[in-house]
């Protein structure tokens, strides 16, 4: 019979255990406990990096403001409107926008008929300067100007302003964003 080998029957204190590779085996309940704490081990620091990274740069990535939609531009009546859509705002409750430079009007008087008279033109120079605060909602603003009235003409008795053309030259700027926006009506 090998030295080695307990005789049937025969147990041998813990100090005497057959080693693997000269490491005393762990008791199954044992190894099970040790095996667990390094895995909760792990996944704290998995964890705490996680949140480390998201805390630093979750704030840095989110700020990154951009046109999602527009900008657009329309006329209706003697009022310019100037919409657009903007994200990627990050997380914040309001942000500020201008909109300022100039709109070239030419307007004209008429009559019910639908005719003008020859005497009532005026080609005037709006000069556009407005700053405003949009609600923000997950990072997305929609900006919007009005520019009344276009037309300062006067017409007389019954006759209504036309607005026959428009020229705009404008800057939408804020939040590290600006963006020009030309256009003309015929």
């Amino acid at each position: 019979m090998e030295k080695d080998a307990p005789s049937r029957g025969e147990v041998r204190p813990r100090s005497q255990a057959k080693s693997r590779g000269g490491v005393t085996p762990l008791k199954p309940h044992r190894e099970k406990k040790a095996t667990m704490h390094t895995l909760m081990k792990r996944v704290l620091i998995v964890s705490l990096m996680t949140l480390t990274l998201g805390l630093i740069g979750g704030p840095a990535l989110a700020a990154n403001p951009h046109v999602v939609k527009g900008p657009s531009v329309s006329v209706s009546g003697n009022t310019l409107t100037v919409t657009a859509g903007i994200a990627g705002l990050g997380n914040v409750p309001t942000a500020d926008f201008s909109l300022a430079g100039t709109v070239e009007v030419f307007s004209q008087c008429y009559n019910k008929g639908g005719h003008n008279p020859a005497a009532d033109n005026k080609q005037e120079t709006v000069s556009v300067n407005e700053t405003d605060t949009f609600p923000v909602r997950n990072g997305r603003t929609n900006v919007s100007f009005s520019i009344s009235p276009l037309s300062t003409l006067d017409c007389p008795g019954k006759q209504v302003v036309r607005i026959d053309s428009l020229t705009w030259n404008l800057t939408l700027s804020g939040e590290g964003l600006e963006i020009d926006i030309q256009g003309s009506t015929p």
